[in-house]
């Protein structure tokens, strides 16, 4: 079943054309990687699915309701992990949990339910008491995600997520988002260079380049006829033609 559905979006910059004619769906508990290079319009294309920005033209739909008459919908149900970690650093992992948690709506025995769980599918529990300035770089990023998810969200975006984290970091992050997929049912849009940590964790891939969308395949296509998703990737990029 659809839980997100883009249709026709465009969104242009100074004349230059971010986003042409984009459309794909997900659908629920549906974990896709979106793909391209630097400039490709991932980032412009996840913005505008939180209603971060809205597009010059198109429509994007979540469960059957149009994202930005009604943004409310989208926004209680989507945890929205960007680039750079949106944090408190003076405060402990435990203070912004809480603020968060109050922010999505979240109090009493619900919040602190909400807080105990994030607390342990993100393996906070040592430091949870400390200052997040005094986190290492892959446990701001797994608290900024549990940020995110606090509220059980149905869909979760990530851009970037292990980016400037070392491997078993970046590893202990990849299994976060699988148990959130696999336990809670929760769908993820995964936004990366890294071509393995992508393979590893979705089920499908589109690739963008220029702002338009030159393939949507599964790993299970690819894998059937390429080697690996990166050797897939590269082909496709480098002699697509727009």
């Amino acid at each position: 079943m659809k839980l997100l559905d883009i249709r026709n979006i465009n969104k242009t910059y100074k004349k230059v054309k971010a986003i042409d004619d984009l459309s794909f769906s997900v659908d629920e508990c549906e974990m896709v990687g979106l793909l391209g290079l630097n400039g490709a319009g991932k980032s412009t294309t996840i913005e505008m699915v939180a209603t971060l920005l809205k597009p010059d033209s198109g429509s994007i739909f979540y469960k059957g309701s149009d994202v930005f008459k009604k943004p409310e919908v989208i926004r209680r149900e989507m945890g929205y992990v960007p680039q750079n970690i949106m944090l408190f650093e003076e405060l402990s992992g435990l203070k912004n949990l809480e603020f968060w948690g109050k922010a999505y709506g979240l109090k009493g025995a619900m919040l602190k339910e909400a807080i105990e769980r994030t607390i342990t599918i993100c393996d906070l529990k040592d430091k949870i008491n400390l200052p997040v300035k005094s986190y290492s770089g892959g446990m701001q990023r797994r608290l900024n995600i549990g940020v995110a998810v606090l509220h059980m969200p149905r869909l979760l975006i990530l851009d970037e997520a292990t980016v400037g984290v070392d491997i078993v970091s970046a590893h202990k992050i990849l299994r976060l988002i699988q148990e959130l997929n696999r336990y809670f049912g929760t769908a993820v849009i995964f936004t990366s260079h890294n071509m393995q940590e992508a393979e590893f964790l979705c089920q499908r891939f589109l690739i963008l380049k220029q702002g338009r969308l030159i393939e949507d395949i599964s790993k299970t296509e690819i894998l059937n006829h390429h080697s690996n998703l990166q050797e897939y990737f590269w082909r496709k990029v480098s002699t697509q033609e727009i």
